[in-house]
């Protein structure tokens, strides 16, 4: 069963379907915490919300992958990158 105080990463949260997917998981999930990544090489800064801890970056960069990892500890990803 899906926790209703969830932690989790989007890649690609900045894209079409990532921003959509974030939309309507927070409208689902409203208690949840959000930690987005994105390289912003498609997606819109324009689409990124106040409630998402964001990192700019790539999912190869693996250090920076790691400090996501280390300080949030996302119980599920959901990859759109």
């Amino acid at each position: 069963m899906i926790s209703r105080n969830m932690k989790i990463l989007i890649t690609g949260v900045e894209g079409f379907i990532g921003s959509n997917f974030y939309r309507q998981f927070k409208k689902e999930f409203p208690k949840s915490s959000i930690i987005g990544l994105d390289d912003l090489s498609s997606g819109k800064i324009s689409n990124i919300d106040k409630n998402i801890t964001f990192y700019k970056g790539s999912i190869e960069d693996s250090s920076l992958l790691e400090k996501i990892f280390q300080k949030h500890k996302p119980e599920y990803i959901f990859h759109f990158a």
